[in-house]
Order: structure tokens, then sequence, then C-alpha cells
């Protein structure tokens, strides 16, 4: 869940970004409300779609 971290540049040059299987998060550990933070600290005006699987 530190892609956005790792990868700034893309990321802020995106208009949307998805954020896929938010379902098995839990099982994963990863945290979906973590990722959706970094995004919009890095880029306030793009779109976030949370999907499951």
């Amino acid at each position: 869940d530190d892609m956005i971290r790792k990868h700034p540049k893309i990321f802020a040059q995106t208009d949307l970004v998805v954020v896929n299987k938010v379902d098995l998060a839990e099982f994963v550990e990863v945290d979906p409300e973590g990722i959706m933070d970094d995004y919009r600290r890095i880029n306030p005006h793009g779109a976030i779609l949370l999907t499951a699987a």
C-alpha cells in the first residue's frame, strides 16, 4: 500500500486511481483509507474509484 508514495510523479499526473479488491484489504493487511489519503495529498483533484472482487 505504499505504491503511491514510491511513485508520486506518476500518480500526480492521473485523473483517476482505481483501488481494486478493497473487500480483501483486511486479509492482506492493506489500508484503503491510507491509499486514498496518500493519493489525495499528491493529487487533490484526482478521482478515486474503490472496487471489490
